[in-house]
């Protein structure tokens, strides 16, 4: 089953050294473990753009669709056996980033 976990930040908050340590480790350990899919930081919704062509009229609005403190910072995609361990894996995330981490399923419309 794969997830995503959304490391939520917000838009001054920046990982320092010691952290960027424990992500790599986290990194490292679900690798070793067969469950990383892949890992990258991304910028504040204040820098993203949302597109909307339903119905054939373009609408293309600045900033993210939140209009809150907090944003998406970083993710990361993993495929483990159940919900306990994507569970387990958001807390480890949440502990080694040092911020709050949601975690959604992906939907699994086709086999893999």
């Amino acid at each position: 089953m794969r997830y995503i976990m959304f490391v939520i930040d917000d838009s001054s908050a920046v990982a320092g050294s010691d952290e960027m340590s424990e992500i790599g480790k986290f990194n490292n350990e679900l690798k070793d473990q067969g469950h990383f899919v892949m890992a990258e930081g991304i910028k504040s919704g204040e820098q993203a753009a949302i597109f909307d062509n339903r119905g054939g009229h373009t609408k293309e609005t600045s900033g993210s669709l939140y209009d809150i403190s907090e944003n998406y910072s970083g993710f990361w995609i993993i495929e483990v056996e159940n919900d306990d361990r994507a569970r387990s894996s958001a807390q480890s995330a949440s502990r080694a980033c040092n911020r709050k981490i949601e975690l959604p399923s992906f939907l699994q419309l086709t086999p893999r």
